[in-house]
């Protein structure tokens, strides 16, 4: 009876999996190339031709065809990363918000290395990005976080989005170029990240059109939707 039972239960989940595999698998997803938008400069296409992942396609396990999986799995895998930072500031903003500024390692004054400063997902934190931080390392760059207002940390303002706002990433940027003066720096903003920075840069571009902005250290800005 007890051999019985047992074999009942492999069945079961025998049957358990091959109803989660069949729910997941997504075998008509055609291949897609990564998109860019952007400016068809030559400088812009000389930058594009040198990243060899715009021209791969991306070929998920076979059990991760799903794209809703995908989600899920990266959701889990952002959630439990752990980061060690060698520095954490609090930036205070003009309104009386405050903002923090996660650094992986100690700013040096006299360090030119490009900087990232990383603006993280929806109800997120800079933990979550800890994925993305190796491979940022490995090219060169300095890595900082920006938690936004109420986000891993209590609300000092009445003023709050979850999506971030374009005015605190300003006060992180010019925090970052306080502390590291001789770094140029590049913003990278993943999912509702992205919102924040794009607004950063319509900030900084109205202030240009009003002749309102000094030189700016940003030079570069990435969005991942």
């Amino acid at each position: 009876m007890s051999w019985r039972r047992g074999s009942l239960h492999g069945v079961i989940v025998l049957a358990a999996g091959a109803g989660l595999y069949g729910a997941s698998y997504d075998g008509s997803a055609p291949k897609e190339l990564p998109e860019v938008h952007c400016r068809r400069t030559p400088r812009n296409l000389s930058i594009i031709n040198k990243c060899h992942a715009l021209r791969q396609y991306f070929e998920p396990p076979v059990w991760l065809s799903n794209k809703h999986l995908q989600s899920l799995l990266y959701v889990i895998a952002t959630a439990t990363s752990w980061v060690h930072w060698a520095q954490v500031d609090t930036v205070g903003t003009a309104d009386g918000g405050t903002i923090k500024l996660f650094w992986k390692e100690p700013p040096d004054v006299d360090d030119s290395r490009p900087t990232v400063l990383l603006l993280h997902g929806l109800t997120g934190c800079s933990r979550n990005m800890g994925p993305h931080i190796p491979k940022l390392q490995e090219a060169g760059f300095r890595v900082v976080g920006m938690d936004r207002r109420g986000h891993a940390q209590s609300l000092s303002s009445p003023k709050f989005s979850v999506f971030g706002d374009g005015y605190d990433v300003q006060a992180a940027v010019a925090e970052v170029h306080r502390q590291v003066p001789k770094s140029q720096i590049a913003l990278l903003g993943l999912c509702a990240g992205s919102a924040s920075l794009l607004h950063y840069t319509i900030l900084e571009h109205e202030a240009v059109k009003r002749g309102k902005r000094t030189p700016n250290p940003v030079t570069a800005c990435v969005a991942i939707s």
